[in-house]
Formats: structure tokens, sequence, C-alpha cells
């Protein structure tokens, strides 16, 4: 039997990834989005009484059976493919490792801060410059707020729903899976294609300059100090973030949660401020890897893996009907 070339090689592992990516994607379109209606459906053909009210309350995280049935979707459409995918990949030791060094605290505080600070920096740019755009064209720019528990027992369930799961399952899959296979294209590349398909893996439009934005940050600390694991913490950081400013703001009707609002954000902004400066005077801003690397493959490689552009035309799709979605 032939041996096959390094290049074939590399173009079915490619092939993989995006495939893995593309069955992922879809599930998350149709499944996370889709699937009120044959649920709805099912309910009445069982005869249950009130079945428009039992999926409202599945498709609300502020209570127990949402929170229940978010963390199995979840688990359905994003972290079993993407553990299914680890255990049938063969797993290379050496430069294909999966990151594996134990970053340093000042390595995570600094990924922490800066990733927290091009992040947010970048989303509230676009925000106002989305709404100046919106309002000349005659439209409203405003994200949906988004639901919270509303009992304080389910918030550790909530924390696990939006920071834990997503956390481990997203950085294996895009900085694990992809980043690691992209590499071999070169490190910067790497960084910056994963960065894209983190985004196109996000359902929301007001969702997209953020992910974009963090993901080439924590594709950068993953890659420029060789550790999935700081990828991993800076991405729960991230979330939990989010979480506790979701959770404040049922609360900000109140004098007192307007000033422990505010002190927080101020907070916020002085950690990620100080460990931006950190990085920039200790670690200083470098390529990720040694610069005197070459990738083992041109670029344009990637364009060999017909799921590559099976891929992109799934998240053109998704992206099409939430920027409808926007307008409706």
């Amino acid at each position: 039997m032939e041996e096959r070339s390094p290049k074939k090689v590399f173009i079915s592992e490619l092939n993989g990834v995006f495939a893995v990516l593309t069955g992922i994607k879809l599930l998350m379109t149709l499944v996370l989005t889709y699937w009120k209606a044959p649920v709805t459906a099912f309910l009445r053909l069982t005869g249950t009484e009130r079945a428009d009210g039992a999926v409202a309350s599945l498709s609300s995280v502020s209570d127990l059976p949402g929170l229940l049935f978010g963390i199995s979707l979840y688990l359905f459409c994003v972290s079993i493919p993407v553990f299914c995918a680890y255990i049938f990949r063969s797993e290379k030791k050496g430069e294909d490792s999966f990151f594996e060094k134990r970053p340093g605290v000042q390595q995570t505080f600094c990924a922490i801060g800066t990733t927290f600070l091009v992040a947010y920096v970048s989303t509230a740019v676009f925000y106002i410059v989305a709404d100046r755009i919106f309002a000349i064209l005659g439209y409203s720019f405003s994200p949906s707020v988004p639901q919270t528990p509303s009992s304080p027992a389910l918030i550790q369930l909530y924390l696990i729903y939006l920071c834990v799961i997503p956390a481990v399952s997203e950085e294996l899959l895009i900085r694990g899976l992809a980043m690691t296979t992209l590499k071999k294209c070169g490190k910067v590349f790497a960084v910056i294609l994963s960065a894209a398909v983190f985004m196109m893996m996000h359902s929301s439009v007001s969702n997209y300059v953020f992910s974009l934005t963090a993901g080439l940050c924590i594709g950068y600390f993953s890659m420029r100090f060789d550790s999935l694991k700081l990828g991993i913490i800076t991405h729960f950081f991230l979330n939990l973030n989010s979480a506790v400013l979701r959770l404040a703001e049922p609360y900000l009707n109140t004098f007192a949660g307007q000033i422990a609002y505010t002190l927080y954000f101020i907070g916020v902004a002085v950690f990620a401020v100080t460990f931006f400066i950190a990085f920039i005077v200790v670690f200083k801003i470098k390529r990720p890897g040694a610069t005197a690397e070459k990738p083992e493959f041109h670029p344009y490689t990637v364009f060999r893996a017909p799921f590559f552009y099976v891929f992109f035309a799934v998240a053109a799709v998704s992206f099409y009907f939430d920027i409808i979605s926007v307008f409706a």
C-alpha cells in the first residue's frame, strides 16, 4: 500500500477538523435555534396540557427546568461531539500536542487582563458605531437582554451553564483541535483563522465582534505560552464577568445596586488596564513561537480541504439569518 505524502495527510486532518466544526455548527444552528417547534408538536401529540407553557419553561434559564435543559442541549450539540472528536483523533506527541504546559500566575493575569481590555473596548466601539449607523438608517440597535436565574440557589448551576461548560468545550474545539492543526500553516495564521472560526461558531450578531477579538487574544496567549489551560482559564473568567454583569441587571434600579455595579466595573477596568500594561512591560508583544520557525505548509493548503468550504457556507447562511433577525 502506497504511503501518502505529508501534505495529503495534513489535508485529510484539516478536512476532518472542518467536518467536526461543520457538524457542531449545524447542531448549534438547528437544535439550539429551532428545537421549540418540534418539541411543542411532540408534546401536543402526546396530549400534554399547556404544551406552549412547558416549552416556554424549558427555553428560560431563569428556572431549574430551563437551566437543566439548556445544559443538556449544549452538551449534546457541542461537548459530546468535541469529546468524540478527541477520542477518534489519534493525538500526536511533540509539536502536535494540545498545549500541555501549565501557565504561570503572571501569564494568566496578563492574559485575562489583556483579553478583557481588547474585547470589551472593541465591542464598545462597535456598539457606538453600529448605533449611529442604524440611527441614520432609521433602525434602533439594541442587543437582547439575556435571562438570568430567578433564584439565588440556581446561580451555581447557571455559572456551570454559562462559564464552565463553554470554556472547556469551546477551547478544546477551537484552540485545541482546530488551532493545533492549523498551526502547521504558521502560528499567526492559526491564531487568526481559529479566531474567525470561533466567531462563526457563535449565533448572535451582537456577539460577533466580542468573540472575534476575544478569540484573537485567547489564541495568541495559548499559542504564545503553549498552554491550552491558559485559554480555558481566560475563557472562563471572560464568561464569568458576563455572568456577573447579567446577574447585576435586576439590581440596577436601586441606589446600592448602582454603586456596587459601578465599583465592580471600575475594579475590572483597573485590573484589565494594569495587567495589559504589565504584559507590555514584562512579556512584550511578540509573534507567538520562535521567530525563525517556518510553517510546514503554506496557508493556501487550507483551501484544499473540501469541508473548509462547507463550514464557511453553513456559517455564512447562519450569519445571514442572524442579520435578518436583527432588522426584523
